[in-house]
């Protein structure tokens, strides 16, 4: 063999082995994304900087969170073909891979820096404008491991993911630094579920599973008398606060408005709030994911981070609107609360917004997970939010649609 030829050889063997290690990274990746939120151990993200740490180049870290982050949105593809069955089969399956490839890109291209560089990537992953897709961020680990510390606990949370990716930690052996890591992050995972502060009596979150809105107007008119019945009968065995799914009683026109007449008046003679997911439109064709409050109290609140593409289409005339800095704070029964829409559950900055601006002594969780039949994206979501009131030691109060029965 000529020394050409054994170059040759040499060169394909290199690539080869590099191309086995980048597959291993991704595949460690999204075995690790599947475990954490399957297992419900959100404590277990800090794992994710030891196989960062283990990539030694960049893109060996960018295909190590790649694979956690499609992982993390393994059923994006399936909730595509549901939400829009007329769709190109191909779209499902592009955004699944677009948007872990968007938010795997910090952590490679950062990898140079070291520890402050994963700190940088893991802000840069949970913030606007990659926070509206970065869903099922790192930082939640920031619940099991600091709870009730609010935002105190995610600047320790940073500090503890760059300690234990630090070249220091770098110099142990292996084995035992992940041995070590994933003791303390099975410990985390024990106050997970703790109590915190009750809700105030009477506060009552109505859970449905009464699949996608139907658009026939009888079966709305059933789907909105049955729903009213639920809310009556809380409001008589002394409910003073009704919470409903997004969504509930879908498009708010003057008619639904009109069905909805006497359970509202019933809720205003016994000093009784409801909160109603809804749909309001605008004249301009655009539209706003909303929780309307009646009763006791009138108002309207507007979701911040409608789901990118599924609800929020900026380039389209018909689209949710959108506010991302908006504080999703209340003022109800003399209690402050934050707001949580569906999707925002899953992302890191819409609370973190609104304990920094406010100091909520309450989450209020409304979502429609209709489409959702067969999958896990329900317990993932809800899993994540109970991370973050951990995260700031307050109760979740959360009303949810399923899919049908």
């Amino acid at each position: 063999m000529t020394e050409r030829a054994r170059t040759s050889l040499r060169m394909a063997r290199t690539q080869g082995l590099f191309a086995l290690r980048v597959g291993a990274l991704t595949a460690s990746g999204m075995l690790l994304g599947l475990l954490v939120w399957r297992q419900n151990w959100p404590g277990m993200l800090l794992l994710l900087s030891v196989g960062w740490r283990m990539a030694n180049v960049g893109l060996g870290a960018f295909a190590f969170m790649a694979g956690y982050y499609l992982a993390c949105a393994h059923e994006a593809p399936l909730a595509v073909t549901r939400f829009f069955p007329a769709a190109a089969a191909g779209l499902g399956p592009l955004l699944w891979v677009t948007q872990a490839l968007a938010l795997a890109l910090p952590y490679g291209g950062l990898y140079r820096f070291g520890p402050a560089g994963l700190m940088l990537a893991l802000v840069l992953t949970a913030l606007p404008p990659l926070g509206a897709i970065g869903w099922l961020s790192p930082l939640l680990a920031a619940g099991p491991w600091f709870p009730a510390t609010a935002v105190a606990g995610l600047v320790a949370m940073l500090l503890l993911f760059a300690c234990t990716a630090s070249p220091w930690a770098a110099m142990l052996r292996r084995w035992r630094r992940c041995a070590a890591l994933l003791s303390l992050s099975a410990w985390a995972q024990l106050p997970l579920h703790a109590a915190t502060a009750p809700l105030p009596p009477g506060w009552v979150a109505l859970d449905t599973h009464s699949g996608r809105y139907p658009r026939d107007a009888m079966a709305i008119l059933l789907r909105e008398a049955r729903l009213e019945q639920r809310v009556r009968a809380a409001l008589k065995s002394g409910a003073t606060l009704v919470l409903l799914p997004e969504s509930a009683v879908g498009v708010w026109a003057p008619w639904v408005a009109d069905s909805w007449r006497q359970t509202v008046d019933l809720a205003r003679r016994q000093d009784a709030v409801l909160l109603l997911g809804a749909e309001i439109p605008r004249s301009d064709g655009r539209w706003a994911d909303a929780l309307l409050v009646r009763g006791a109290l009138h108002g309207q609140l507007e979701a911040r981070v409608p789901i990118p593409f599924g609800m929020w289409r900026p380039w389209d005339k018909i689209s949710c609107r959108a506010n991302w800095f908006g504080t999703g704070l209340v003022i109800l029964r003399q209690h402050e609360l934050a707001l949580s829409f569906c999707y925002e559950d899953t992302l890191m900055f819409p609370l973190l917004w609104s304990f920094f601006r406010g100091h909520p002594q309450a989450i209020v969780s409304l979502a429609d997970d209709w489409f959702a039949q067969g999958m896990t994206e329900p317990a993932v979501q809800r899993d994540a939010l109970l991370a973050q009131a951990q995260l700031y030691g307050v109760p979740v109060l959360r009303a949810l649609n399923a899919p049908l029965p």
